[in-house]
């Protein structure tokens, strides 16, 4: 079993953009209709770290 060291972990999505606020809720309903025992989703990447850069659309 994989153990993670929780204190480091964010626990909220509230620094975000809405829409991918939006979007991560929408991707935790899905897990958990699937895996209803899932106690943990990770989220890795920029958008975890908060250095995410938003790309212009031209």
């Amino acid at each position: 079993m994989l153990h993670i060291d929780k204190r480091s972990m964010k626990t909220s999505i509230n620094y975000l953009p809405e829409e991918k606020r939006d979007d991560l809720r929408r991707i935790v309903k899905c897990v958990l209709e699937v895996l209803p025992e899932c106690e943990m989703i990770i989220l890795y990447g920029s958008y975890a770290r908060n250095t995410s850069k938003r790309l212009s659309r031209k």
